[in-house]
């Protein structure tokens, strides 16, 4: 079953339009093609996540749902992060209200609270029933994890203007925070709960398996986690002397 939405695919074009009239605007002679290809990448993303990909994610495989809902949070945040210039969000901070939004909505442990504990309640299964029978909750809760994920990166980028500034001692400490943080709702995939919702299932290697279909799920939600966190991690660390926790 697919949906192609023709308006979000204005919207999509709608955005890639204002981006490209903005930095023709202020800043066309400073951002490379690679940031501009990387915007485009992200509103071919969402228009996927949003569009065609959805009600797929919604009715067939929860594998497919938490693939979905991956794409939002750990792909297309970052895509955003690279293609959109700071000094497009110091204009738009230059207003009081988007400016004090901002840098409280930015907080490192506001921002990995409210990420985390939004991931996690999207994953339960009274949650998950309403998202998948509710589509206005469903696209309010696409929209809220996007959101929430850009927050949550944006203080791993310094470049982005966000109100915590850590240091790499301070961000590993906030991965290794994070990853704990998901680790119950994963486990919980793992058990197959009896109490999630049925998805209908075409033939796949899951076919017929609700347990399998959890599983697959968690271990998706699992491994993309850890190979993102583990590259920062690890990436933190070949920066690091024994000075990081002192920063």
């Amino acid at each position: 079953m697919t949906e192609w939405r023709p308006e979000l695919l204005l919207l999509s074009v709608l955005l890639g339009v204002i981006y490209f009239l903005l930095l023709s605007e202020f800043v066309a002679q400073r951002v490379g093609w690679a940031r501009r290809a990387a915007f485009v990448l992200a509103l071919m993303v969402l228009y996927a996540a949003a569009g065609p990909l959805a009600p797929w994610a919604q009715q067939r495989l929860f594998t497919a749902y938490v693939g979905d809902m991956l794409l939002l949070t750990f792909v297309l945040p970052w895509l955003l992060i690279a293609g959109v210039p700071v000094v497009l969000v110091e204009r738009a901070a230059t207003v009081q209200w988007v400016a004090r939004l901002i840098h409280f909505a930015t907080r490192p442990i506001i921002a990995l609270v409210v990420f985390n504990a939004l991931v996690t309640a999207t994953l339960l299964p009274p949650v998950l029933k309403w998202n998948l029978t509710l589509n206005g909750f469903h696209a309010l809760l696409q929209n809220l994890l996007m959101l929430s994920a850009v927050c949550f990166w944006a203080p791993m980028v310094p470049r982005c203007g966000a109100s915590g500034s850590m240091g790499r001692g301070m961000q590993l400490l906030y991965i290794i925070y994070s990853s704990n943080f998901m680790m119950p709702i994963i486990v919980w995939l793992f058990l197959g709960d009896a109490r999630y919702p049925a998805f209908s299932r075409p033939t796949t290697v899951c076919a017929g398996d609700a347990t399998a279909d959890l599983q697959t799920g968690g271990a998706l939600m699992l491994v993309t986690m850890y190979l993102t966190y583990g590259y920062l991690a690890v990436r933190l660390f070949r920066r690091s002397d024994e000075s990081v926790w002192y920063e």
